[in-house]
Parts: structure tokens; sequence; C-alpha cells
């Protein structure tokens, strides 16, 4: 995945700073994505490799406005800060003098910000039979490996350790664990599966659906959680008879939409159906607020056109909305207005 080799440069390029400003991260791209470079959707592109990887705790962007340069839209962070496993190198005598194992052999001519005491560690567990381990979870394997269950997580999201012709976590025989998503099965089997963003919301629609049967499951995607744990919509997919449409249901403001298409993006690229928005919920949604008054106002006002076109149809509205600086929270289409509908 691009936006994994653009994460493994920043780490590269950026030697022992933690912080990376706006021209290393539009240098970076253009290494990456030369084609996209100069054309007029790089600036989506990359704002979404950066909303991808803030998803993920890899980076940190700026709080305020004003570490945001807004000349274009999308906004970009003027800087973002790098989340790093370690910032201590290792002295290039202490890594020749190690005979690496196979995998480990890339030290040799990279320099990497991850201790030698972990580096080591790796090297026991391939000298220890670690190429003929069965596959296990990886907090499993940094347990055995470090005697920290966090530790491998850390060095993967923090450190330029992985990537093309690096380390992996197939060579380690291991492989990450999603977090599992909640959620209640419903009677049709045949029906789409319903993902909703929130904790209220979620509960009434699955007691909607318990009495109107509507979906085959209504899940619950805990907000930005939904990027990482969307692989987990292979369990739920194979325990519900096999693949079928994956709609999703959540606030109405740029962040609310950039969740859905982060884990679509995941999805997709694990041979798991796209994320397509349930365009009779945000139908509901927009006409609620409508009747019943004025929009909250909207912390995060910078959007991109991208957000809305994920709701076709409907994408006109969502920009008149977020333009006037507001958002729809999805809690306003709840269980008073859900136990007296039809959906068509």
């Amino acid at each position: 995945m691009s936006t994994d080799e653009f994460h493994r440069l920043l780490l590269d390029m950026s030697g022992s700073r933690k912080r990376v400003e706006l021209d290393l991260l539009l240098k970076i791209f253009g290494m990456i994505r030369p084609e996209l470079a100069a054309s007029v959707t790089a600036r989506s592109a990359l704002r979404r490799m950066i909303d991808f990887l803030e998803a993920e705790n890899r980076i940190e962007t700026p709080k305020s406005k004003r570490g945001w340069d807004h000349s274009a839209r999308p906004g970009l962070p003027q800087w973002v800060l790098l989340v790093r496993a370690s910032l201590e190198r290792p002295s290039e005598k202490d890594i020749r003098s190690v005979a690496w194992a196979p995998e480990l052999r890339f030290l040799g001519v990279t320099r990497l910000n991850v201790p030698l005491s972990d580096l080591l560690k790796m090297q026991e567990f391939f000298a220890d039979g670690g190429r003929t381990r069965c596959d296990v979870p990886m907090k499993e394997r940094s347990a055995q490996i470090f005697g920290n269950e966090k530790r491998l997580d850390e060095l993967y999201r923090g450190s330029a350790l992985f990537g093309t012709g690096r380390l992996s976590l197939e060579s380690l025989r291991c492989f990450p664990v999603p977090e599992p998503i909640p959620w209640a099965r419903g009677k049709s089997r045949e029906a789409p599966l319903l993902i909703v963003e929130n904790a209220a919301t979620w509960d009434s629609y699955r007691r909607w659906n318990e009495a109107k049967d509507y979906f085959s499951g209504v899940a619950y995607g805990g907000g930005n959680r939904f990027i990482d744990s969307v692989l987990w919509l292979r369990e739920i997919l194979t325990d519900l008879g096999g693949m079928r449409p994956v709609l999703y249901f959540g606030d109405l403001d740029p962040a609310g939409l950039r969740i859905p298409q982060l884990a679509g993006t995941r999805a997709v690229a694990s041979g798991l159906p796209a994320i397509e928005p349930d365009l009779w919920s945000y139908s509901r949604l927009f006409a609620q607020a409508e009747a019943n008054g004025e929009n909250a106002n909207c912390e995060d006002g910078d959007f991109e056109d991208d957000d809305c076109i994920w709701l076709g149809p409907l994408a006109d509205q969502a920009r008149g909305i977020f333009s006037a600086g507001k958002r729809i929270p999805q809690e306003r289409l709840g269980w008073e207005f859900l136990k007296d509908a039809t959906r068509s």
C-alpha cells in the first residue's frame, strides 16, 4: 500500500526528528505518487494518506487551525509529528558486528532508530527456529520475543523496520488482530449489513431491526476505531453466510464521512465489500435536522469535495451544511423517529 511506503519514507528521511514540515510531506508524496504530484487531485490524495496515518496513530497533526495550510482545498498540515517507537540509533560498529539472519540483513545498509537490544531479540527469534513456528496473533508473538505484548506493534507503527525489502509480519509468523465489532444479528439472512457510528444510535437501530427486520445485522462502528476494526467484517460476514452489501450510517460532518471511506479503502484491499452510505438514513437525517431547527456548529469545518462525493445524490446537501460551518449528529435520527418509520 502506498500509504505504508509513504510512512516508511517519512521515518527514513526525517532522521531523528519527530516533526516533519509540509515541504517534506509534499516531496515524499511526489516520490510515492509521481503521476499525481502535479495534478489537481494531489492535495486530496495526500490528505487521505495523512488522515489514514493519523487514524492509525502513526502521526499527529496540529490541533490549532493556525497549524494548517488553507491556501487551497483540502487543507494540509503545516507539519506532522511522527509517533516513534524509539529515537535510539545503534552504532554502525554494533550493527556490523552481528551476522544477521537473512530477514534482517537489510540492517547492514539501513540506519534505523531502533534499539540494538530489540534487534538482537528478533535475531534470537530467527536463530531459535522462528521461521518454522505457527502463525499467531501479533501481540502473542510480541510477548514471546520482547516480553512485552505491545512492543512489536510500537515498532510496526513507529519505526522504519518494516516495509518492502525489510522485515514483515509474515516473516515473524504473526498477524494483527483488529478490535472486534459488537453486532446484533437480524432475521433476514440475505439483507445488507449496517454499520452505525455511535453507540446510542446503534442501540436504536438494533431495536428497530428486531421489530422490522431490514438488515442481516446491525454493527457498532465506534467512530475512528472502525478504520482498524473493519477487517473484523470478515468474521461477521462469514457468520452471516457470505458476502453482501455493507452499509454505513454516521454523523454528517467531514470526519464522520471520512471514517467509512478510509475503512472502505482497507476493506477493499483485503477482499471485503466496499463500505456504502445508507442513503435512506442520511436522507432522513437531513430531513429531521431541517424540520427541527438549526444544526450544530462543526469544529472540523475543513472539508474536501471527496468527503461529500461518497454520499452520491446527497452530496450537494452535505456541501451546503459544511459550507455553513454546521454538522448534523446522527443522534437526531433516534428511536422516537425510528419506532414509527418504514424503510422503503
